[in-house]
């Protein structure tokens, strides 16, 4: 498990911890955030709760402008054998509906987060595996990645294993430099556009059932339980960005048309509706360019 997934989820389990009342949701919930405390730094652990206890006070305000009423109940979803129909009595399909706490309120109701914790601001929309995008347009993003690990893993007689290479490539500031500038910018530069590519096959109709349900979560499912999603941020001082679904809906301005893609940067598709910009589609390694796992993020514009 990654770093990152460890911070992760120290950030998530004390953020239902602290809408629970302080109280860890169950005994498993508590296990897992000592498990992973104790597998990161002192400073990861200061930087996840602080980001969480921001999040945590974004989300009160939240509740109090809407009228929704306060916590009584916080559980940590994102684990596997999570039932949200033991909790909320329906089914809930995760792929469209991120929540990574689930919050019991005084009203009665419920109310998902999807959370995110970043050093840097900004609000977030959902991150679709390339995987996802590939079975969605039927195209093959994974293969140009693959083709550019093949040439460096020839060129630099690297690894073939992902972490094997990764610690070579990190030890060595100059061939670091060399691979993102040579293979990995060029890499997730031709990512882009075969992706820019095969979007704009797609007819005005597919288009925006695509945008709206791959990238923005704008689907019925919301509705079932709907959600917010919620950037802690910060290293020394902390803040929290919110972007409510439901609340700040994009799609409006997409069926108003007419929607146009362009190339951003080295690795992002721009998603503009007449001359409202809506979102960055970017791609990006994990960590490593060329030696972590290959992800997509949408980004406010």
């Amino acid at each position: 498990m990654s770093g990152n997934t460890l911070g992760s989820d120290i950030n998530e389990i004390h953020l239902a911890y602290l809408l629970n009342n302080n109280s860890y949701p169950d005994i498993l919930s508590q296990k897992q955030i000592e498990k992973r405390i104790k597998a990161v730094s002192e400073e990861t652990t200061m930087l996840q709760k602080g980001r969480a206890e921001a999040m945590y006070n974004t989300f009160l305000k939240f509740l109090s402008s809407k009228g929704y009423g306060s916590p009584v109940s916080a559980y940590w979803t994102s684990r596997p054998g999570f039932s949200f129909k033991r909790i909320v009595g329906i089914d809930v399909n995760q792929r469209l509906n991120p929540t990574d706490v689930l919050v019991g309120l005084s009203n009665g109701k419920f109310y998902g987060i999807s959370a995110k914790s970043s050093r840097s601001s900004g609000v977030g929309f959902k991150n679709p595996g390339v995987g996802t995008i590939d079975k969605y347009l039927s195209t093959n993003l994974r293969s140009i990645a693959q083709k550019y690990v093949n040439q460096i893993i020839e060129e630099f007689d690297l690894p073939k294993f992902a972490n094997g290479r990764k610690q070579v490539i990190n030890a060595d500031p100059n061939l670091k430099k060399q691979i993102m500038v040579e293979y990995g910018s060029p890499c997730l530069r031709e990512m882009r556009d075969s992706y820019l590519n095969a979007i704009n096959q797609l007819d005005n109709t597919q288009i925006i059932d695509f945008i709206s349900t791959e990238w923005l979560n704008e689907n019925p499912e919301i509705l079932r339980l709907p959600y917010v999603k919620i950037t802690g941020t910060g290293t020394k001082t902390f803040s929290a960005n919110l972007y409510d679904p439901i609340g700040y809906s994009q799609t409006r301005h997409l069926i108003k048309g007419p929607i146009s893609f362009s190339s951003v940067g080295n690795d992002s598709v721009g998603v503009t509706a007449n001359t409202y910009k809506i979102l960055k589609m970017r791609f990006k390694f994990e960590s490593t360019q060329l030696a972590s796992s290959l992800k997509m993020s949408g980004d406010p514009w």
